[in-house]
């Protein structure tokens, strides 16, 4: 794997080390990219790389996905709500249902299934030691140092072929679509798209990789996941580019947090300071991206639209149907009920090491909506333990089917990497 220039990651393997590195370091973590970009984006190179790397999967360790969390565990701590370490082991859950149960991916040779596994799972890691809003400010954003941190941490688990082929599938999976200008210390950098044309089934541990992302910010999870990254203002992004945050805090959360859906039209007929989308408008986004046809989903399968997000946006949308409504709560008791079950659930599916202030700013804020709003909020929140019920049997059922075997190191890897999904999967069951 290509070196960094001047510097070398830390050998201390500690956080805050990490965190100073690559504060220092942006524009040397960038070059860094760029040269793996070099060496294996590329479609004849990736193919050079893959048939040397399908000789390092059959000499993996079966545990290897077991090894790599374990070796991961203080950066998973440490990333913040949004995405967190709930974020982390769901990713493992996903990844496993869909290469035990999508049949379509029989045509996907193991070398790209065992990309998607492993940069399903750590495509995230990046944001235990940068800020994951800041990316219109850095040369490197989160997936980048996501990538430098995978190639460092996991070097005597995967092999250096396979390793670089995880290593782009985890810088790639912002699935950023236009050029991105960063201008910072007086030095300008352009971030480009990542070639990820699928041609003769190569690149799919790219998608892969994308597609577990996806799938988590679909249903109850991924509204948590939103809203718990609203309780400050952040900078989103979108085929349009980010989006500006409000100057007035108060005024950014209430724009974010008013129960009320406009459509594109009129967002795109507004001033820049409001196009960012509200939170319901932003759930509709993604759901309206899962269910066309169109530069995010053009390689879904049937499986994969039908069995993992389409169950995952009905229950989403049936959360946002019901804060729509015209008959919010009005009993404040039952307002407070539900907004706690809510809050129950956020610390239960996304129990990041700031997961508790986000709650409480969410708290204080909520003050500055009216009590309709409250109301209307508090109307889909009464729906979260039926609809985690529904999800967690939907989730489990998925797990337990027996997957495919083909005879190679990969079915090994995926049917422990299943057992410990399933363990996972226990930490976010209902509570009784």
């Amino acid at each position: 794997m290509t070196e960094f220039i001047r510097s070398e990651l830390p050998e201390s393997g500690k956080i805050e080390d990490y965190k100073k590195f690559f504060s220092e370091n942006d524009k040397e973590t960038f070059n860094w990219t760029k040269k793996l970009r070099e060496e294996v984006e590329p479609l004849s190179k990736w193919k050079e790389i893959k048939q040397v790397a399908a000789e390092e999967i059959e000499g993996l360790d079966p545990d290897v996905t077991l090894k790599l969390l374990e070796r991961f565990k203080p950066y998973i701590k440490e990333a913040k709500a949004g995405h967190s370490q709930g974020h982390v082991y769901r990713d493992l859950i996903n990844i496993v249902i869909v290469l035990k149960n999508d049949p379509s991916l029989k045509e996907i040779d193991y070398v790209e299934k065992t990309v998607g596994l492993f940069g399903a799972v750590f495509h995230d890691i990046g944001n235990s030691v940068v800020d994951r809003y800041q990316e219109s400010k850095r040369f490197s954003g989160h997936a980048e140092v996501g990538a430098a941190l995978f190639d460092k941490i996991s070097k005597d688990l995967i092999p250096p072929n396979l390793r670089k082929l995880v290593c782009y599938a985890i810088a790639a999976h912002t699935h950023y679509t236009r050029d991105i200008e960063v201008v910072k210390d007086g030095e300008t950098v352009t971030k480009k798209p990542y070639e990820d044309e699928i041609i003769d089934e190569n690149r799919w541990g790219v998608w892969l990789t994308r597609w577990t992302d996806r799938v988590d910010i679909q249903g109850m999870q991924g509204m948590a996941r939103h809203m718990l990254t609203k309780a400050t203002p952040t900078e989103d992004y979108s085929q349009e580019g980010f989006h500006q945050v409000k100057e007035d805090e108060k005024e950014d959360f209430i724009h974010h947090f008013t129960p009320f859906e406009r459509t594109d039209d009129q967002i795109k007929n507004t001033d820049r300071k409001d196009q960012a989308r509200n939170v319901l408008e932003h759930m509709r986004m993604f759901r309206n991206s899962a269910l066309t046809k169109n530069i995010y989903s053009q390689y879904d399968t049937q499986y994969f639209t039908n069995e993992v997000i389409l169950p995952a946006v009905v229950e989403q949308l049936e959360f946002v149907d019901a804060i729509l409504r015209k008959d919010p709560i009005s009993d404040p008791v039952l307002l407070v009920k539900y907004m706690e079950d809510f809050f129950s659930f956020c610390r239960q599916m996304e129990s990041g090491p700031d997961v508790d202030m986000a709650i409480e700013a969410i708290k204080n804020k909520f003050s500055l909506l009216s009590e309709e709003e409250k109301g209307k909020w508090a109307r889909g929140f009464s729906l979260i333990p039926n609809l985690h019920e529904k999800w967690y049997r939907r989730i489990l059922l998925s797990l337990s089917k027996p997957g495919a075997q083909e005879g190679r190191k990969l079915d090994q890897i995926i049917e422990k990497s299943s057992e410990e999904a399933v363990r996972k999967l226990s930490s976010f069951a209902p509570k009784k």
